[in-house]
């Protein structure tokens, strides 16, 4: 069966394209936070302190040693349909992390999803990493998502941590047959902390914005 999409390295000529699939896959995201982390990939690491809010994000920038980020062409109209990408911290080489992965709304229930995650966990596999790792929350709109982690055996992790209604969840993955490497959580979540008071505060504006307005429709 000949394959409905193809995956591609974000480059300056598909960037506008694929920022604009991020906006839509992550619209309560500020476009001025996802234009920082799609970029990182692109400029040279010694640049990285002259992107706008570089400051904000400088203590988890910092423990990075590198950032990749893929877009998911969906062949038959020929326009970029998800992105995904991963990352890696400096103390914890043998560990990749996914990061923004998604599906444009307008191009779901598709499979793609199922077949971008996979092909994101080859690719970490590729480069070496020993464990993949995703972090979300158990909050109810990230239920489709957490099913999907679970279907490719990616085991789970609930941190004593909860802030408004819900906590952080470490998804991991072994990637060569194994168990997949302890969790250390200490590092991580304090560069991570500031994202994930973020994210759970999107979510909670979300859920307030759902009671007040009609859901938005995009694709």
């Amino acid at each position: 069966m000949k394959a409905n999409f193809s995956m591609e390295p974000l480059t300056c000529e598909n960037f506008d394209e694929t920022i604009n699939v991020a906006f839509r896959v992550f619209p309560y995201d500020s476009p001025e936070e996802l234009q920082f982390h799609f970029l990182l990939p692109l400029v040279p690491r010694n640049e990285w302190c002259y992107l706008e809010t570089y400051k904000d994000n400088q203590k988890w920038v910092d423990e990075l040693s590198g950032v990749s980020c893929y877009s998911l062409r969906y062949i038959k109209e020929n326009k970029i349909a998800g992105v995904t990408g991963l990352y890696s911290y400096i103390d914890r080489p043998q560990e990749a992390w996914l990061g923004w992965f998604g599906i444009d709304p307008g191009f779901r229930r598709k499979g793609l999803g199922k077949r971008m995650l996979r092909w994101t966990i080859d690719e970490a596999r590729n480069h070496g990493f020993k464990t993949l790792r995703i972090w979300t929350t158990n909050s109810p709109d990230t239920d489709a998502a957490r099913m999907l982690y679970k279907k490719n055996k990616f085991r789970s992790k609930l941190l004593p941590v909860k802030i408004e209604d819900y906590s952080p969840v470490i998804y991991s993955l072994s990637l060569n047959g194994g168990k997949p490497l302890p969790f250390n959580g200490d590092i991580i979540l304090a560069s991570a902390s500031r994202s994930v008071c973020h994210y759970i505060a999107r979510q909670a504006e979300r859920r307030s914005r759902k009671k007040q307005f009609p859901a938005p429709v995009f694709g």
